[in-house]
């Protein structure tokens, strides 16, 4: 039985996913524009980094036999870090003002520990992420990752008991494992600590995985992407409607509008429009 959840933090799961698809359709469709050849350099560094974190530490965890969850945790939120860098930098504005947007996030993040401050950095690290995940992953495989992950996460996803545990791991360094969205307004400007007030939680790969697909549908045209992010707010809206449900199925609904769209789109392309597609 899930837990009953208000009428905020349902509000706020849809939210989320409304900012984070509208931001990486955003950036996927205009970044091009203002991008300088430095630019690119930088972005280009910024993706082999995560890049090397994220295949790295698997190959360590493989070769140590690694199951310690702090260490994936810890792990993704370098990760994270350099997907909020990633997203800063393709934004429309001086290169100096990224570079220093980005440090002044960084310390924020560290410095303050608020549930408020941890959502946004988890925003900006899931758009970098979607972003740089999309620039070597074919649609295919990024539309097969997405309706594996929400399969597993219906069948053996992360239970609320193993959240909390993890909570309590992190809590200490001031971090949380996902999003974590109160149900009271006020606990949003509150630090994360092991005993949270009640909260909906949102994992990260719930939010990383749909965004992919809206940055490959921003290479068709200036509309598709659009349709895509109605997918993914339709699925949080029909997701956040019920009132008891179980947190493991977001990715389900979330996945279901996003591929539809997403599928529907690429058939009619072939069908009417094929001289749209790259």
């Amino acid at each position: 039985m899930g837990m009953k959840h208000t009428l905020l933090a349902r509000g706020s799961l849809v939210i989320i996913y409304f900012l984070a698809g509208l931001a990486t359709m955003f950036l996927a469709r205009l970044s091009l524009a203002w991008a300088t050849a430095e630019l690119w350099i930088w972005l280009k560094i910024l993706h082999y980094i995560i890049l090397v974190i994220v295949a790295g530490g698997v190959l360590v965890s493989v070769i140590r036999r690694a199951t310690n969850r702090v260490w994936w945790e810890g792990l993704l939120h370098a990760a994270l870090l350099f997907g909020a860098w990633y997203t800063l930098a393709v934004m429309p504005w001086p290169f100096f003002v990224a570079v220093m947007s980005a440090i002044g996030l960084t310390l924020i993040f560290f410095w303050l520990h608020t549930i408020f401050v941890h959502n946004l950095f988890y925003i900006l690290g899931a758009v970098g992420l979607a972003l740089n995940l999309a620039s070597y992953l074919p649609f295919e495989a990024a539309l097969a990752g997405l309706v594996a992950f929400a399969v597993y996460d219906m069948v053996c996803g992360r239970s609320t008991e193993t959240h909390l545990r993890l909570t309590r791991l992190l809590s200490p360094y001031g971090l949380a494992p996902g999003f974590i969205l109160p149900h009271r307004f006020k606990d949003w400007f509150s630090k994360i600590s092991p005993v949270s007030a009640p909260a909906l939680t949102l994992g990260l790969s719930e939010l990383v995985l749909p965004l992919v697909l809206i940055v490959k549908s921003a290479n068709w045209n200036s509309w598709a992407p659009a349709i895509v992010v109605s997918g993914l707010t339709l699925g949080a809206v029909v997701y956040g409607w019920r009132r008891n449900f179980s947190e493991r199925f977001v990715l389900a609904y979330v996945s279901a509008g996003v591929a539809i769209s997403f599928l529907v789109l690429y058939l009619a392309q072939i069908q009417f429009f094929n001289h749209l597609l790259p």
